[in-house]
């Protein structure tokens, strides 16, 4: 499907930026384009928030980690399923780095929402990493290879 090229292209280019820009600086981007009008936009934005936690690390979410997944959070309650499904599995990508903190950072969920999430993640069955170091800092930028070119300035 061209489609789905489309999809795996855009990500290979969200992974590239992240060697130029820092993670935290993409973060922010992405979690913009959770504001769109179009729920396959804003799906698809909440599952790579999920890659960037799981690749940097919670302190990856921007302004705080607090406010960012306050924000994904709202998402749980969309009428669209997928979106609705993106943001729990961002949640819980979260949860899986930062263990049972990731409650105290959402702050406040109703009810419903709140045992939503308690399902997705037992059903995720992987236990927290909290003590784990994450494998990148959010701003780290790998070193560029020098040039080969001995006339390059």
């Amino acid at each position: 499907r061209s489609s789905d090229l489309v999809r795996k292209d855009v990500r290979a280019i969200l992974n590239k930026m992240c060697l130029v820009y820092p993670a935290s600086k993409m973060f922010i981007f992405i979690m913009e384009g959770t504001k769109s009008k179009n729920s396959k936009q804003r799906a698809e934005c909440l599952e790579e928030l999920g890659c960037l936690v799981e690749s940097y690390g919670v302190n990856v979410c921007q302004p705080t980690p607090s406010k960012a997944l306050k924000e994904i959070a709202v998402h749980i309650g969309d009428r669209d399923t997928t979106v609705r499904n993106a943001a729990l599995n961002t949640i819980v990508a979260v949860y899986n780095v930062h263990g049972e903190q990731v409650f105290k950072l959402i702050g406040n969920l109703s009810e419903k929402y709140l045992s939503m999430l308690e399902e997705r993640i037992k059903r995720s069955a992987k236990k927290p990493v909290a003590a784990a170091v994450p494998a990148r800092q959010a701003e780290e930028k790998p070193q560029r290879p020098s040039s080969a070119n001995p006339n390059a300035s």
